[in-house]
C-alpha cells in the first residue's frame, strides 16, 4: 500500500481510513472504504464519500451490501470484504490512511453503483 497524496484517490479507489471511534453498529477503526464521490470533488475538496468495508462474511446476505474479491483490485486488497452501502459516510483527506489501489472489474464497478442506486433510492 502506498501513503495517500490527494491526487491520486479517485471514483472506485479503495483506500484505507481510520474511521475513528463511532457507537452502536456503525462501522469504525480502520478498514477499507470505497470512495464513491466523483472524480472532481475528490481532485478539489479536502472529503470523500466512501462505502466502509467488513471481512465479516455474514453481512454479505443483504441487498445494500456487496462482496469484492482482490481479483476485482488492482493493488492490494487482501481478503474478500464485504461493503456496507448503507453506512456511506463522509471522510475527512486527513482520515485517509492509505491507497490500496482501484476496483478495475467492469462487473464490479457496475454492481457499485447498482447497490448505490438502491441505497439512495435513485432512479426508482
Amino acid at each position: 500500500m502506498r501513503k495517500a497524496q490527494g491526487n491520486n484517490i479517485r471514483r472506485n479507489s479503495i483506500i484505507w481510513v481510520d474511521l475513528g471511534a463511532r457507537k452502536g453498529h456503525i462501522q469504525s477503526g480502520c478498514r477499507p472504504c470505497i470512495v464513491v464521490s466523483c472524480n472532481k470533488a475528490n481532485k478539489h475538496a479536502p472529503v470523500y464519500t466512501v462505502i466502509p468495508g467488513t471481512t465479516q462474511y455474514e453481512k454479505a446476505d443483504f441487498p445494500v451490501h456487496f462482496m469484492l474479491k482482490p481479483d476485482d483490485v488492482e493493488g492490494y486488497l487482501k481478503k474478500n470484504t464485504v461493503f456496507l452501502a448503507e453506512q456511506i459516510c463522509t471522510i475527512d483527506a486527513e482520515q485517509v490512511l492509505s491507497v490500496a489501489g482501484n476496483i478495475t472489474s467492469r462487473e464490479a464497478i457496475n454492481i457499485v453503483d447498482v447497490i448505490l442506486k438502491r441505497q439512495l433510492e435513485l432512479g426508482a
